[in-house]
């Protein structure tokens, strides 16, 4: 029993691995305070989504924009965003990102979307079909963590539209955890007594031989 005991002492000390879903921005209600809202989750700082040289369209319960590049590639200069940042002591993990996406007749066919730390580019999707009707997507990439003096930002691009038509996103979430960063003293105090608890553990089975 005490061998039981302390395997879920030390178990307990590692940090937990299952990713949860932490954000969904649902853009709820008439613009333009709905595209305004943002998810209030606790121990992060949410950006509202913001527009990168394409228009805003009033749209209920959707982010919508319009104005995208009309050429056969990606301009790196028009997109929609947000960020998010671990508050002071804690760190995050993001795991994956999933959104609905459409478009108008006239809107952005294509579709990429990027990760960035610190204004750096550090995973993008592959590019993408956008069809005219709501269909949901998921960017799954390499696990990052970041500490609460790290920003990452999640980048929407749009391009090979017909005219000025729209693109839209609804239910953006994010997928991940969010951990308390230890003290240095905290953690040296973790440690020292986890490894006095294993020494008298020890002790007792060999003074059982």
């Amino acid at each position: 029993m005490k061998e039981f005991v302390t395997a879920i002492a030390v178990v307990g000390m590692l940090p937990q691995l299952n990713g949860q879903a932490l954000f969904t921005y649902d853009f709820a209600g008439a613009d333009p305070a709905g595209d305004a809202l943002v998810p209030s989750v606790k121990h992060l700082t949410l950006s509202p989504f913001t527009r990168v040289n394409v228009g805003a369209v009033s749209q209920s319960d959707m982010f919508s924009s319009s104005h995208w590049n009309t050429g056969v590639g990606c301009d790196f200069s028009e997109y929609v965003s947000f960020t998010i940042k671990p508050e002071t002591g804690y760190s995050l993990r993001i795991e994956s990102l999933q959104y609905d996406i459409s478009r108008s007749t006239s809107g952005p066919q294509s579709g990429r979307v990027s990760l960035l730390k610190d204004g750096s580019v550090i995973e993008s999707s592959v590019d993408y079909t956008i069809d005219t009707t709501m269909a949901g997507r998921t960017f799954d990439f390499s696990d990052v963590t970041v500490r609460d003096w790290e920003t990452l930002e999640f980048r929407f691009y749009g391009w090979n539209a017909a005219s000025t038509g729209n693109l839209r996103l609804d239910n953006v979430s994010g997928f991940g955890q969010v951990t308390a960063v230890p003290e240095p003293s905290a953690f040296a105090g973790t440690t020292t007594g986890g490894l006095l608890a294993l020494a008298i553990h020890r002790r007792i089975r060999c003074s059982r031989r």
